[in-house]
């Protein structure tokens, strides 16, 4: 159920619940996300492996030129998270392992291999699905070989730099003061979709201006929100997202932001004179 489809509730609390609701998953994204998949659960696989990388293969977006292929880009975080998009907006995502210089295994999904030998920054990528787990049990074709490029990267600087790695969300503060409010749920009408406990929360922004968000919600549902960042001007103290829904840019919505080496924090104006902070640390 999308929370934004509701009707907004009366009183000053209620009337900001939409925009709490977007700080909450930080962008604005529905509480129940349908049309993704996360087959490996970000807990599981892991391991940095005892390999050298090419520092060329991870920590890269590789976009796939084949305009028919199933997949659309294959990217490989430094949080050691991959991220694949299916062409149809389906996408999947966990953890990574290093199996050799140019070869990871995908938790949960396959193993794939970047080979470099062409030139500039295109690449030949094998990818076999693992059939053994769903979705992709049953799979007629599980081996896939297309082109690939490496996706154009932010500008590196020091705010970009400290942005892109994964965050583990800590604390609200509404006004000013600690604001939990899972521990009042029946100040919300009947209808809207909130969790009763607190919720884990998790943000991935890459240089290649991916952003992934993962809840948990109740202890026991995950859900995740993919989308895309960029910063809103050069003072790169604020950024844009877009939205899950549309893939439209969602600038009217400006995120300012705080970092430092282990800290992060988005600060939002909203309805009524309310400023949000939501803080979050190094995962």
């Amino acid at each position: 159920m999308n929370p934004f489809e509701q009707n907004k509730p009366a009183g000053c609390c209620k009337r900001i619940f939409s925009r709490v609701i977007a700080a909450l998953l930080t962008f604005a994204a529905a509480l129940f996300l349908t049309g993704c998949s996360n087959p490996a659960g970000l807990s599981s696989g892991g391991g940095s492996g005892t390999e050298t990388p090419n520092r060329k293969v991870i920590n890269a977006k590789w976009e796939i030129t084949d305009k028919n292929a199933r997949f659309t880009s294959i990217e490989l975080t430094e949080a050691q998270l991959y991220i694949v998009i299916e062409r149809d907006q389906k996408f999947y995502t966990g953890k990574y392992t290093i199996l050799e210089d140019s070869t990871v295994h995908l938790a949960n999904f396959g193993t794939l291999h970047i080979d470099l030998s062409q030139s500039g920054d295109s690449a030949a990528v094998r990818l076999q699905l693992d059939t053994n787990v769903p979705p992709f049990n049953g799979d007629p074709q599980i081996n896939y070989e297309f082109n690939a490029e490496r996706a154009v990267e932010i500008d590196s600087s020091k705010n970009t730099e400290l942005l892109c790695r994964h965050w583990n969300y800590v604390r609200f503060l509404l006004n000013g003061e600690l604001w939990e409010p899972w521990e009042n749920p029946q100040v919300w009408e009947d209808g809207w979709e909130f969790p009763h406990s607190e919720p884990h929360i998790t943000n991935l922004f890459s240089k290649a201006g991916t952003y992934l968000q993962t809840l948990t919600v109740d202890g026991e549902q995950t859900l995740t929100v993919l989308g895309q960042w960029r910063w809103s001007d050069e003072n790169e103290n604020a950024f844009y997202y877009t939205s899950w829904q549309t893939g439209a840019w969602q600038t009217y919505i400006v995120n300012v932001v705080t970092l430092t080496e282990n800290s992060f924090a988005i600060e939002e104006m909203l309805n009524d004179g309310y400023i949000l902070i939501t803080e979050f640390e190094l995962f």
